[in-house]
């Protein structure tokens, strides 16, 4: 087979074109592969940017309103005994603004979202449409955190007569 490529030179010509074409199909494999690997890094590398950079957001957001957020901790009552005293304190607020104050508490405590457990409260009473005012407006101003569910005003023979539904919030106990 050496004598036939040394007597035609065209043999080793085709020979060296076909060994060429193979080195550069496989090159053209290699680099192909090389590209999506690249690609594919790429697209992974500008995700993890973009998650970091939600991330940063995410912090400068909690760094910024962190003031706030234990602002709003500091107005749940920790316990149900705290639930107690808060009770207390809206027999002084009705006290103070001149009204019959009935409390009605409902017995089971909900679990909300956070960590934080309700109950609710019915506040029943009886007098003035301006102390009634006064006296939510004097609830309103203590230092818990509680929501208005539900409100209603009649007024019967001997007067109006208002009753507010309020949930108080509380840390759960662990």
């Amino acid at each position: 087979m050496v004598d036939n490529i040394k007597k035609n030179p065209y043999l080793i010509r085709i020979f060296a074109i076909i060994i060429t074409l193979v080195c550069v199909i496989a090159l053209s494999l290699l680099l192909n592969t090389e590209r999506k690997t690249t690609l594919r890094t790429k697209a992974e590398l500008a995700k993890a940017t973009e998650d970091l950079r939600l991330l940063d957001n995410l912090l400068a957001d909690y760094n910024q309103n962190i003031n706030a957020i234990e602002a709003v901790e500091n107005t749940v009552p920790q316990s149900y005994e705290d639930v107690a005293f808060a009770i207390s304190q809206f027999e002084q607020a009705a006290a103070q603004n001149g009204q019959d104050l009935t409390i009605v508490i409902k017995d089971k405590a909900h679990e909300e979202q956070g960590g934080l457990d309700s109950v609710e409260v019915v506040l029943q009473t009886s007098g003035s449409y301006s102390n009634f005012s006064n006296m939510m407006s004097t609830i309103a101003k203590l230092p818990y955190h509680t929501r208005l569910d539900a409100l209603q005003i009649d007024n019967t023979e001997g007067g109006l007569t208002h009753e507010a539904t309020l949930r108080v919030y509380i840390q759960e106990e662990n």
